[in-house]
């Protein structure tokens, strides 16, 4: 005999939102008997792995750039900041907010003065500064 609760359970399929027809309900049942207990609970309650999205490759201006911001070690806020302030000296005109990470704003600086510019102005700059700064 079909409990009470798994006529309610099986009711729910049927109706509303996200309706099963009865030859689905079918397949479902049949499918249902012909696996294990432990094997239908296994299946809908293990952990399912997600899909892991593939990181877009860094391009090698961008890789330089962050290089040179670690010789400096500086966090992002101020590499974005000296980022700007070189790229509005050579006529960077920045539309709408600022970039908070630095590779954001990296390529908003090279899409209008292109990447190896932007690259080169912050890199020499970068230079520059370590050894005006180094310790001695």
């Amino acid at each position: 005999m079909i409990g009470e609760n798994t006529i309610l359970i099986l009711g729910r399929l049927v109706k509303g939102r996200n309706k099963v027809e009865q030859e689905e309900m079918r397949k479902l049942i049949e499918d249902l008997q012909g696996n294990s207990t432990d094997d239908v609970l296994h299946a809908l309650y293990s952990p399912k792995p997600k899909p892991k999205k593939p990181k877009a490759e860094v391009p090698e201006w961008l890789k330089k750039m962050q290089d040179a911001q670690k010789k400096v070690s500086w966090r992002a806020p101020e590499a974005i900041e000296q980022l700007y302030a070189l790229a509005d000296e050579v006529g960077f005109s920045s539309v709408g907010v600022r970039k908070r990470s630095f590779p954001a704003a990296a390529k908003e600086v090279a899409q209008q003065l292109g990447p190896d510019k932007t690259k080169d102005l912050f890199v020499e700059w970068v230079k520059e500064y370590v050894e005006k700064h180094v310790m001695v």
